[in-house]
């Protein structure tokens, strides 16, 4: 007996342009549409259900289910965007025949989006579902990325759902590893040192077939992965000291700020399973951009300051040309997330020269801002003056604003940074300003 049903989507208030789809698995197609009645971007999805009189028309709609999740696994994977039940606005089913149900099945699949055309990357997709020894796989990997779009979605100010979404992009990784862990676990225990191949081992090695590994990138999962066992272990919560915006609930991945990159890394290693790599130039630019060096790296600076050029996270070309460079930005975040193993005199002294050539402008603006007011700790009296002449010059030439010398603190209380000299300042500014934060503008 055959079922046939027809599903559709809006996808109006999806911010992605003019899309053009059109694509089939199995016995189902899918279409994008624009309904003139209505003025909405759609996507149609029609098929056919072999169904067996032993279940009530009721169940229908829980047979189709399955086959629906996987289309939308597929799609939200293009868009960048998920394509949820809930975004269903007509169902039909039917044990009639519908004329035109499944036309043009074999018509050549399309998925375009504005001017990027991904129709060969789709195939590849499609080729992975249709292929048994990898459909479970791909199915699993297509739809927790959906789940963590759809965390990302729900979550504007990336708090309410960060642990959740960690949790997410770490249950694919999981996914992926599997694809090397169980052929090889005997060589994942000899080259990574490890007893047995624990999760982190696991994540690590399927970084290392995939071509990533560099120390960055390897120091950047790992606290990932130290911030998503807390999670996935059932740690305590509890946090004395939080950050703006304020979440509902505590969150363990308070003060893992990298996501961004977590997702970009993931997206490419799922493309790299689907044989696509359309994605890696982002992740490449990302690294790049924002990778820090590791804790081991910035203590071999402060060694040996003089082999190392400080550069702003602007600076592209040099990033890409030079292997010792690190950033100011970095500098300033690896301080605050390692105080204890960063020494502040010391950290002043290896960056003294560099710091107090650097010229005073709207480009280096927060990086002199940020770095004067970790290094204003320092026992250097030079380095101390400097740094209070850099705060008062920023805030004259209008460079920075008052709310700036606020909102800088939350971090240092939440990584536990003392601030006791830029305190002074901050409660000298209040005494002969009158200047404190507008509650009303804060965030929850």
């Amino acid at each position: 007996m055959k079922a046939y049903f027809k599903t559709v989507h809006d996808i109006t208030k999806i911010d992605i342009g003019e899309i053009d789809i059109y694509f089939s698995l199995g016995d189902i197609v899918v279409e994008s549409k624009y309904n003139e009645k209505h003025g909405t971007k759609e996507i149609e999805i029609r098929g056919i259900l072999d169904f067996n009189p032993i279940y009530s028309n009721l169940d229908l709609r829980r047979l189709i289910r399955p086959e629906l999740l996987i289309i939308q696994g597929v799609i939200s994977l293009f868009i960048d965007f998920p394509i949820t039940v809930y975004d269903i606005t007509s169902q039909i089913q039917s044990f009639t025949d519908i004329e035109n149900f499944v036309e043009n099945k074999f018509k050549k699949s399309t998925f375009k989006i504005e001017k990027k055309d991904y129709s060969n990357e789709l195939e590849l997709v499609l080729e992975r579902i249709e292929d048994p020894k990898n459909k479970n796989l791909a199915v699993s990997v297509l739809d927790r990325w959906r789940k963590v779009l759809d965390f990302r979605k729900e979550d504007m100010f990336e708090k309410l759902y960060r642990d959740e979404e960690l949790l997410g992009i770490f249950h694919i990784l999981d996914l992926l590893s599997d694809i090397y862990v169980d052929d090889n676990t005997k060589i994942i225990v000899q080259s990574l040192g490890a007893n047995s191949p624990n999760f982190s081992t696991k994540i690590k090695y399927l970084l290392s077939k995939e071509g990533i590994t560099s120390e960055e990138e390897f120091d950047f999962v790992g606290v990932a992965i130290k911030c998503r066992n807390a999670i996935a272990h059932g740690r305590v919560v509890f946090q004395p000291v939080v950050n703006w915006p304020l979440a509902p609930f505590f969150n363990i991945s308070e003060s893992f700020i990298d996501v961004d990159i977590l997702r970009c890394l993931t997206k490419k290693l799922i493309g790299n399973f689907f044989g696509i790599n359309i994605w890696d130039n982002e992740y490449n630019e990302f690294a790049i951009k924002y990778l820090r060096p590791s804790v081991k790296n910035i203590c071999e600076f402060i060694k040996k300051p003089s082999k190392y050029e400080i550069i702003s996270i602007d600076d592209m070309d040099i990033l890409n040309e030079k292997k010792h460079v690190i950033t100011w930005e970095s500098v300033y975040i690896r301080y605050l997330q390692n105080p204890k193993k960063i020494k502040i005199d010391k950290l002043g002294s290896a960056l003294k020269s560099s710091f107090f050539n650097l010229e005073l402008n709207s480009k280096n603006a927060y990086n002199i801002f940020n770095i004067s007011v970790i290094l204003i700790e320092s026992n250097d009296s030079e380095i101390v003056d400097r740094c209070r002449e850099n705060i008062e010059c920023l805030l004259e030439k209008e460079l920075i604003e008052n709310n700036d010398l606020y909102e800088i603190i939350p971090e240092f209380d939440l990584h536990h940074v003392n601030y006791i000299k830029y305190k002074e300042i901050v409660l000298n500014k209040v005494r002969n300003n009158n200047t404190y934060f507008n509650l009303n503008d804060s965030m929850y």
